[in-house]
């Protein structure tokens, strides 16, 4: 989490103890503040040369003053016109301006200069709440924005988001792409958990299977699908407000797979000749009824999965947490806070209104770099003011700094205690091309290592994962009638397979990523069958359509793959590409080298939209 408006003061004031709170644990920091009684001479003198009493202070605006301001500034956003290379730069350009400035201002609240600016002039956006965003004394009666804007706190409730919400954000658990078996899947070994809410993912390549084509999995949990139909968010909800029902529908996942390269058809007789006389009308034709088709379908129970926030581990982490949390969550909430009371004082609401007046020639002029120097104007101004108008405001500063502190530090320490065994039972159902259909039951066993270190430094940049390592032990057995004449059993194979995951940082990007490892086994006791049809020999061969064969070689598959995944964290998005060796397929034999590569969405990233507030 960004702490905003605390590195803002701190940059402006040059209160070092201040600086300190935000790296070092509570209790290490140097010099402690002053009580707020004290005077604000007992804390560290400001390096900031603003004058703390203006000699002419502006005079305080009256309501209608503050509404006017406001509407004319609405107005000048409604006036620009951008030509459509304009258009199509605005989010660039903006971006390069405010990335390019380093003023403290301006780099603890560049995405919220970018997205009033990108709003104003392109004319989208809410445009009230992104101006809301930039006054250090918002919503004054109901949250602590001004110390962490965007941040939702209200109590241990909200605590509880908080950790919920930064514990999804890093679990590397998530099974999101097809079965190893699947025509397109990026996934050897499956994950022990799955998505919150629901995630989608295209897949491209072939791990054991011969066939090699594109697939989609469509994942979702039965908890998070329910409570998305309900208006809330899963990730949000306060476990003491469970039911049963909801607890096991929880720790339930089910992903469907659809192959894109396999077009369903169906037969019709409603025909007649368009050229000619032939065929007859009435003649039976096949024509294509849909181009995917739904060749699989995972559901997933968890026994033990720490990364669950509705868990027994997390829970009972939580629970001996809250006595540590109730004194700072208390301490940083804004209606109580004496330090956000202070940046609202009377001549600091004048400075707001003399912003919103400022902000227009800026806009007028389309110059995001305007816009941020008058940002850097009004910050300046409203804490010489608050300082003027409050002699303790260095020493609130240093407490609601510590407090804000020790708050995070708590909530990361549920992040950081999902660590030991996940444990699922998995049940797999396949309808490959031309094969039968198939059941696979299968337990997956995961570890996340204890003593980890950078957890949060990796969530403060809002992504990464904590290394896991999973394996998998299972069988799968052909579904429907075996004929009395045939070959082979009702076993298929059995399978046992492995992977590593580990979180690394490009060295040319800040774009985070994750290496895995992965080896597969499987035996099966006799070849892999095959439906055919008269179509499917070479000509002058006369069979008993339909019938079977069996293709390939009984004994041991081999798989192993090494994948690197992009992205995660915040924005949900991920694109893993991997490579792969098999000493043969499950109908082909002979070594075999291939690539894959997906991109997958979870849409648990969104849960504050789907009710996340309630």
């Amino acid at each position: 989490m960004k702490q905003k408006m605390i590195v803002l003061l701190a940059l402006f004031l040059g209160l070092d103890s201040v600086c300190a709170a935000q790296s070092n644990p509570v209790g290490s920091v140097g010099p402690q503040p002053a009580a707020p009684e004290s005077s604000s001479a007992s804390v560290a003198t400001p390096h900031w040369e603003q004058p703390q009493s203006p000699a002419n202070p502006p005079a305080l605006a009256n309501p209608q003053t503050v509404q006017s301001s406001l509407d004319k500034l609405l107005a000048v956003c409604s006036a620009v016109q951008l030509t459509e290379s304009e258009k199509g730069d605005l989010d660039t350009l903006t971006s390069g301006a405010l990335n390019s400035d380093l003023r403290g201002s301006v780099v603890a609240f560049k995405k919220e200069l970018h997205d009033f600016y990108v709003d104003c002039v392109g004319h989208q956006g809410d445009l009230k709440s992104d101006l809301r965003e930039l006054r250090l004394a918002a919503n004054v009666r109901t949250g602590t924005s001004m110390l962490n804007p965007g941040m939702n706190l209200i109590g241990l409730q909200s605590a509880y988001r908080e950790a919920a919400s930064q514990l999804d954000q890093v679990r590397p658990d998530k099974q999101v792409s097809g079965q190893p078996d699947s025509a397109g899947t990026t996934s050897l070994v499956s994950k022990n958990g799955g998505t919150a809410i629901l995630a989608l993912a295209v897949d491209s390549g072939a791990l054991t299977s011969s066939v090699n084509g594109t697939a989609t999995t469509i994942s979702g949990n039965l908890e998070g699908l329910g409570s998305f139909l309900a208006g809330k968010s899963p990730i949000s909800i306060d476990p003491t407000h469970r039911n049963k029902l909801w607890t096991i529908a929880g720790r339930v996942n089910v992903n469907a797979t659809f192959e894109l390269a396999q077009p369903s058809t169906q037969s019709t007789t409603s025909t007649q000749p368009a050229t000619g006389t032939s065929p007859s009308a009435g003649t039976q034709v096949t024509i294509p009824s849909s181009v995917g088709k739904l060749t699989g379908i995972t559901m997933q129970y968890a026994m033990r999965n720490p990364f669950n926030p509705h868990s027994a581990t997390f829970q009972s982490n939580w629970e001996a947490m809250k006595k540590d949390l109730i004194k700072p969550s208390q301490d940083v909430l804004t209606g109580n806070d004496p330090l956000v009371n202070s940046l609202d004082c009377k001549a600091c609401q004048t400075d707001w209104t003399i912003f919103q007046t400022k902000l227009q020639k800026g806009i007028a002029d389309k110059n995001p770099k305007e816009v941020a120097d008058v940002f850097d104007a009004y910050t300046a101004q409203v804490i010489a003011d608050a300082k003027s108008a409050d002699k303790n405001f260095n020493a609130k500063v240093v407490a609601a700094a510590k407090a804000t502190k020790l708050y995070q530090d708590t909530v990361s320490k549920a992040v950081d205690s999902a660590v030991g065994n996940l444990f699922t039972l998995e049940y797999d159902f396949a309808k490959p091309a031309s094969q039968p259909e198939s059941h696979t039951f299968k337990f997956a066993y995961g570890n996340v290592p204890s003593g980890q270190t950078g957890i949060r430094s990796i969530l403060s940049g809002g992504s990464g994962a904590k290394s896991l390592f999973t394996a998998n032990l299972g069988i799968n057995i052909y579904g429907g009638a075996i004929p009395t004449s045939a070959k082979y059993g009702r076993l298929h194979y059995g399978q046992a397979s492995a992977e590593f995951d580990r979180p690394i940082t490009l060295v040319s990007s800040s774009v985070p990523a994750v290496f895995s490892l992965a080896g597969y086994w499987q035996y099966q006791p006799t070849a892999s069958v095959l439906n055919i049809n008269q179509s499917d020999v070479a000509p002058g061969t006369t069979i008993d359509a339909p019938t079977q064969v069996l293709v390939g070689t009984a004994g041991s598959l081999w798989v192993t793959q090494a994948k690197i995944t992009l992205g995660k964290g915040k924005s949900g998005v991920t694109v893993p590409i991997g490579v792969k060796w098999s000493n043969k397929t499950e109908l082909l034999t002979g070594n075999k080298i291939g690539g894959q590569v997906g991109i997958s969405y979870d849409f648990s990233s969104l849960s504050n939209l789907f009710g996340g507030g309630n």
